[in-house]
């Protein structure tokens, strides 16, 4: 039992060095390819990349992420049944399903701004390459996830973040600091991302295949129903994400968007690789768990550990808010150029609101380890309708300053929200 439970406690540990070693990577890199890019590019050009990037990013939250939390979830339930090939064969079908959809959005798109935006034309193609590859490479840190293979995790989100920002900056720097050589920058590295997920399934993780002829469930039944709550959460999450950025563009300026997009790289971004390594951290030590646990009792103390977690992760990010608020203006002139540096006086209200969001990303944990997807649907509802009226209220009233508020007072109102969903269906005798 000691032996045991030292086998355990080692990889845990090992699991949790190549989770944050991961994003720690990939959080620098982001912070430095923020600096260089945004020394090379005005802050107008900055913002048109941000709105661009925004419709790329549309595909990678909607169905990206309900594909990626589906392979993650039902990774172990498909190799502990000896269903590895039905797994593989069903996300191998929708990831081509979903590259077909794609790529008639883009002819559309080519052939509608051929006639009304023909500026538009060199940025939906790079954009639509940087969609499909975006998702193929969440697919992959699905599985791997799943798998608990945390090193394979932690060399393709470093590199995806590396890639992409060190080839537009050398395009941007090479040939100039056009918004289209960015964003083919973007494209090119989560092409080659995604391509390296794939050799790494391929060579490590999806090998010795086996096959159980006698599965008495419908596996692809399974799945569309605990993913299909998360495509609409993906939607919702997407707008939750970027409405800030278009609130600026109807009330403001493409300016307004570039120093706020800086702003929020530098302050929310991180916090949302945050969430996500402690999604993949936990949800798959979680489903362990929640399936060796013998009774309700075992099963609510893993619960408890979760909820435990998320509120001290929320009073760390309070700490670090109150030491942002002395030191802002020294750290902000080194993360990013000079041009954007007169907003370094929001960067704590950022790092706040993206601490707030990364508690109650870990609060959700339980949520999807439960198996209440459909659950999310409401919450998003609901937060979604909070953060429009935040942002679009602040951005028409006081501009930048009155977006970054509104992010901070839709975290808010999002954590109380979550927290009352997770204790109702959750946590149900607290």
């Amino acid at each position: 039992m000691i032996n045991s439970t030292k086998t355990n406690i080692t990889q845990l540990g090992t699991e949790a060095f190549w989770i944050i070693t991961g994003q720690l990577v990939a959080i620098i890199v982001s912070l430095i390819g923020v600096r260089i890019l945004t020394s090379l590019m005005r802050p107008a050009e900055y913002g048109m990349l941000a709105l661009l990037v925004s419709f790329a990013t549309a595909f990678q939250y909607m169905p990206g992420l309900a594909i990626s939390d589906t392979a993650m979830r039902f990774y172990t339930i498909s190799f502990s049944t000896g269903r590895l090939i039905e797994y593989r064969s069903l996300l191998v079908r929708i990831f081509i399903v979903f590259t077909l959809i794609v790529s008639v959005v883009v002819l559309i798109g080519i052939g509608f701004a051929e006639f009304a935006f023909h500026e538009l034309v060199n940025w939906i193609i790079p954009a639509g390459i940087f969609a499909i590859a975006s998702v193929g490479y969440l697919l992959s840190i699905g599985i791997l996830n799943g798998a608990r293979a945390r090193r394979e995790v932690a060399v393709i989100q470093s590199f995806f973040q590396a890639s992409r920002f060190i080839l537009a900056c050398f395009l941007v720097w090479f040939f100039s600091s056009l918004v289209f050589w960015a964003m083919w920058g973007f494209a090119i590295g989560a092409l080659l991302t995604a391509c390296i997920g794939y050799w790494l399934l391929t060579k490590y993780i999806i090998t010795d295949l086996n096959k159980n002829e006698k599965a008495s469930t419908n596996l692809y039944s399974e799945m569309l129903g605990y993913g299909w709550p998360l495509l609409i959460t993906g939607v919702l999450t997407w707008a939750t994400f970027f409405v800030d950025r278009w609130a600026l563009g109807v009330f403001g300026t493409a300016e307004d968007i570039g120093k706020y997009f800086a702003l929020y790289q530098v302050g929310f971004f991180p916090a949302l690789l945050g969430a996500q390594t402690l999604r993949h951290f936990i949800s798959p030590i979680m489903f362990h768990r929640l399936s060796q646990a013998k009774n309700q009792t075992e099963s609510d103390q893993v619960y408890l550990i979760n909820l435990i977690t998320a509120h001290c992760i929320l009073i760390f990010f309070i700490i670090v808010f109150i030491i942002t608020l002395f030191t802002h203006e020294l750290f902000f002139s080194i993360l990013v150029g000079e041009s954007y540096r007169a907003v370094s006086n929001l960067w704590p209200y950022m790092i706040l609101a993206g601490g707030i969001s990364i508690s109650s990303s870990g609060l959700l944990i339980s949520m999807f380890a439960n198996m209440h997807t459909k659950i999310m649907i409401p919450i998003k509802l609901i937060t979604t309708a909070v953060i429009t009226v935040c942002v679009a209220i602040g951005a028409k009233m006081y501009g930048i300053d009155g977006v970054v508020y509104g992010i901070l007072v839709f975290s808010i109102l999002e954590f109380a929200i979550t927290e009352l969903f997770v204790l109702k269906y959750v946590h149900k005798k607290y």
